[in-house]
């Protein structure tokens, strides 16, 4: 059984089509990568596995369908992890943490000891508990994102996705959190721009072109000089060898004159 099942799934932005008919499949337990260039779908994919947009086709997350699932209850498997999060500037990261319990809130019930248990956990497990009670806009950036994170583990949810998790981070702080990511071993999957943080961190990589899966599979498969080169528009470089795929582009000769 799949943890998310995709089929003939279509969405339009008014009359302009985004989607085209994607099919896919991810593993439990695995992390995939979507890539693609920009405006190729990868953001619209995302809110439609969550639920976020309405669109044509079938999607099932964590075995909910997902047109006909209630948003509180998927909230409860699948957590979002956006590009442009919801404004929490003035809260403190253990408010932004504990807005991961919602879901399991009652309408007039408040947090039990076991809610601030998890977020007291998922705050230690990103490497945030001495930031619980900073006020969230005095963070840094990858502060910011591991609290994030830290939110959206607190869910305790079985599917993660995430988009674009590491736009706006130095090389230290991409790697710092892609490996919190794939150490919380849940099934994830997430939109990366940076081919090779794709190579090494997903088990699984679907490339979106134009709305439509141009190829999807391990990465020795995907990450070829010719599916690179359509896809993107350049042809690269790629070294395999035991353990990673690494993809290099090289600039063309400088025709400016000295």
């Amino acid at each position: 059984m799949s943890a998310i099942t995709v089929r003939d799934v279509r969405y339009c932005a008014g009359r302009t089509p985004i989607l085209h008919g994607v099919d896919m499949d991810v593993t439990p337990g695995s992390f995939t990568a979507v890539i693609g260039p920009n405006g190729s779908g990868k953001s619209t994919l995302v809110r439609c596995l969550a639920g976020l947009v309405r669109f044509s086709g079938h999607i099932e997350v964590d075995g909910h369908d997902v047109a006909r699932t209630a948003r509180k209850e998927m909230a409860r498997s699948v957590a979002v992890v956006a590009q442009q999060p919801e404004a929490v500037e003035a809260h403190s990261v253990r408010e932004v943490i504990a807005l991961g319990r919602t879901p399991y809130l009652g309408a007039l019930s408040g947090a039990t000891a076991h809610d601030h248990h998890v977020v007291r956990d998922a705050a230690t497990r990103t490497g945030v508990e001495h930031l619980l009670e900073r006020t969230f806009s005095t963070c840094s950036g990858g502060e910011r994102q591991r609290t994030h994170i830290a939110r959206a583990l607190a869910q305790e949810c079985e599917v993660l996705l995430l988009d674009e998790p590491t736009n706006h981070l130095d090389v230290q702080q991409q790697f710092s959190i892609l490996e919190l990511v794939d150490a919380a071993d849940i099934t994830t999957l997430a939109v990366l721009h940076d081919l090779n943080l794709a190579a090494q961190f997903a088990d699984h990589i679907v490339v979106l072109d134009s709305g439509r899966i141009a190829a999807a599979g391990p990465p020795r498969e995907v990450l070829t000089p010719d599916i690179i080169e359509d896809v993107f528009g350049m042809r690269p470089q790629v070294i395999c060898d035991d353990h990673r795929v690494n993809v290099h582009f090289h600039r063309q000769a400088s025709t400016r004159r000295g």
